[in-house]
């Protein structure tokens, strides 16, 4: 069977053969803005025979996996009457101490994302439209229901006899990693400053103490970090229950 000596460049879903022989460029459509390179040393007809067999399902398998658009990732989103409807995670946050603008907007950020029941803020004097919480934030504080105390032991205190699971993230000698964590639900997850820390009186009255492993030089991760982490671990955890 004879090979073809040549290949149309830049046509959709084909390949452009170099001049070289040592490469072939597969260029999906232009839209994808995608170019792989094959580089095969079996000279120009064996080039031009690997893009016949292979080329085409290069091409498919790479369109398989692509960016979602602004547009597909609003289409899955619930109208904002059916989203303030659904019901939410029973895990509450308690930030004590935590004053930073930045550091409150992204844990808004995250309260959303995991789709919290409520995020308590003790001990700071927020401001909704302070520029640095609503560049951390995206909008999530007009989604995410929160209150304000003015101490973080009140705040584990009413929630210990609402009958919520208390965990307080903090380095001390009964610690314990993330994935060691078997909480109970409805659970509160207790953050403070990254200097202060949690309050004695709120590490007192927990039911764990959580702490993630720092294996470098620093001794602690800023409290957004953590947040995120530890949010992550108690999502899992619920599914976990959720489906048994």
């Amino acid at each position: 069977m004879s090979l073809p000596t040549a290949i149309p460049e830049r046509r959709a879903g084909y390949a452009a053969l170099t001049s070289n022989s040592d490469a072939i460029t597969i260029a999906g459509p232009p839209q994808r803005h995608r170019l792989f390179i094959l580089y095969v040393r079996i000279g120009r007809i064996g080039a031009i025979y690997l893009l016949r067999t292979v080329g085409h399902a290069a091409i498919a398998a790479t369109n398989m996996r692509r960016l979602l658009t602004t547009a597909e990732l609003r289409h899955s989103k619930s109208a904002r009457d059916e989203f303030l409807a659904r019901p939410r995670r029973p895990i509450t946050v308690v930030l004590d101490g935590v004053t930073q603008n930045y550091n409150i907007g992204a844990i808004f950020r995250l309260c959303d994302a995991f789709l919290v029941q409520q995020l308590v803020i003790c001990g700071a004097n927020v401001e909704l439209h302070k520029r640095r919480l609503i560049q951390a934030a995206q909008g999530t504080q007009r989604w995410v229901p929160w209150s304000r105390r003015p101490r973080a032991g009140e705040a584990v205190a009413d929630a210990k006899v609402l009958g919520s699971w208390v965990i307080v993230a903090e380095q001390t000698t009964a610690s314990i990693r993330p994935e060691a964590l078997v909480p109970v639900f409805p659970a509160s997850l207790v953050l403070g400053a990254e200097h202060s820390g949690v309050s004695p009186e709120a590490v007192e009255a927990a039911d764990a103490a959580v702490a993630i492993p720092m294996l470098g030089m620093a001794n602690s991760l800023n409290v957004a970090t953590a947040a995120a982490i530890l949010l992550y671990w108690l999502s899992l955890r619920f599914e976990e229950a959720a489906r048994t």
